[in-house]
């Protein structure tokens, strides 16, 4: 590889080699960068793929895509990256990259994963991330010792910023998208099925659970698979803090009641018009102390109130056009 593996002369992948090569060019303060897109359905990874070894301080994509993960491991952990640094609790950056046509089946499903049991922390920055399918097959739940997630496994804290996040879940039981993650200035979309759904009182299985989200947008979706009366569900847990967010609610079926838990810091709003299309109620912190501000912060608009940025402006929102 080209360059020296310093921020200023960061070495250059090029190709899937150089991609699998991180390992032993690698370390803790080490930078790559992608100098051109990485197709590695073209390549011996088509049908046998590996997790991609990140052993870096930085990984920087420059704008290019790696794309077309194919993983299926029905009794195993299916992950796109292992990070395996010489440093416990060091920090992987990774900037401006894209993952597109992703697809994960296993009994866990990580984005990222601790590749020898030690905690790390990821900062990603301005990366769009398409999950195309993941499917769960395993209903192993969470507990406040195992704290695993979509995006990464027990052993990884995540912090993103100016991030979009696309994914196409199946699960067997409802499982974390989000779990003690920092969130900020970033675009969620993420549509779900489910065989079954925990106690809304299971704030570690919750899609987000005990994550801070501010300055950003969600679209959601969910559907039971199957026949039978419908469920209440619960989307967050009591330990998450909203600030200035805006979410899209569409549940397709097999749900009643949508609970939305949490400490909500900022005059928050959902379409209740869309919303009620398929549930009749949201309930804010229900089950749980709700403080009158939570209450009142998070404001079901109907759909002209949405786009009208007079009104979003008297109720607390910062608009920079005429409409929204």
């Amino acid at each position: 590889m080209n360059g020296a593996g310093t921020a200023e002369n960061p070495y250059i992948i090029m190709n899937s080699d150089d991609l699998y090569s991180m390992t032993e060019t690698g370390g803790d303060s080490i930078c790559f960068s992608l100098g051109a897109d990485i197709d590695l359905g073209f390549t011996e990874y088509a049908e046998k793929f590996q997790p991609i070894p990140l052993k870096c301080l930085k990984f920087s994509g420059n704008g290019y895509m790696i794309r077309n993960v194919n993983l299926n491991l029905p009794d195993g952990s299916a992950n796109v990256f292992t990070i395996v640094n010489d440093t416990e609790n060091s920090t992987v950056t990774i900037d401006n990259l894209i993952l597109e046509n992703i697809r994960l089946i296993g009994e866990n499903v990580f984005v990222f994963a601790s590749g020898d049991n030690k905690k790390y922390n990821v900062s990603l920055e301005y990366c769009s991330f398409s999950l195309n399918e993941v499917v769960y097959t395993s209903d192993a739940k969470n507990t406040e010792g195992i704290r695993n997630c979509l995006f990464h496994d027990t052993n990884i804290a995540m912090d993103t910023d100016y991030c979009t996040f696309s994914a196409q879940v199946d699960f067997t039981k409802t499982h974390p998208l989000f779990s003690g993650d920092i969130i900020r200035h970033t675009q969620i979309k993420s549509e779900m099925t489910t065989a079954d759904f925990l106690s809304i009182d299971d704030r570690y299985n919750a899609p987000l659970s005990c994550v801070t989200i501010s300055d950003s947008y969600m679209f959601w979706s969910i559907k039971r698979r199957g026949t039978g009366s419908t469920v209440s569900f619960a989307m967050s847990s009591v330990d998450c803090n909203f600030s200035r967010f805006y979410m899209v609610c569409e549940v397709i079926s097999g749900i009643s009641t949508v609970y939305w838990k949490g400490h909500i810091g900022t005059p928050y709003f959902y379409d209740s018009q869309v919303l009620k299309k398929h549930i009749s109620t949201i309930k804010i912190n229900a089950g749980s102390a709700a403080t009158s501000s939570d209450v009142k912060n998070i404001l079901g608009l109907t759909t002209e109130q949405c786009k009208d940025a007079e009104y979003l402006r008297s109720v607390g929102f910062e608009c920079l056009g005429a409409e929204v």
